[in-house]
């Protein structure tokens, strides 16, 4: 995920996170000092 995130997006850039998601993506956006927009997401909901 950190290599995807270094390769691609640069420091301030907007990202969208699964919430609930996979921790190792938030750390990674965090590390590389990028925002974060959080899509909430349960067992019912379905992403495009």
């Amino acid at each position: 995920m950190d290599i995807i995130a270094q390769a691609l997006l640069q420091k301030g850039d907007l990202v969208s996170v699964k919430d609930p998601g996979f921790p190792v993506a938030w750390t990674s956006m965090r590390y590389r000092n990028m925002r974060i927009e959080p899509i909430p997401v349960d067992n019912q909901a379905q992403l495009l």
